[in-house]
């Protein structure tokens, strides 16, 4: 399960521009943030994310077709708190 969890992270970090702004400014509490909403991440995971350079989700993100990423609201409107990640079904 963790693995999945992992997956869709690194799939929001290079799509969510709001996700990957707090995340650059704050990635330990970011992370701390979704394991508290059900994420499951190891500790090895969680040290993974935070040994990798920030700079490199905004550099991969901006290789990805527009299309492809989510555009961040103003920051009037607010971000919203990162969403509990799916449930995990017996297939999957």
């Amino acid at each position: 399960m963790s693995q999945r969890h992992v997956e869709l992270l690194i799939g929001r970090l290079l799509t969510d521009d709001d996700l990957r702004d707090e995340f650059t400014r704050a990635p330990f509490e970011t992370l701390a943030e979704y394991c508290q909403q059900g994420w499951d991440l190891s500790r090895g995971e969680i040290d993974a994310f935070m040994q990798t350079d920030v700079r490199f989700w905004r550099t991969a993100a901006e290789q990805l077709p527009s299309r492809l990423r989510r555009s961040s609201l103003p920051r009037s409107v607010g971000i919203s708190a990162p969403t509990a990640p799916p449930s995990e079904t017996a297939d999957s």
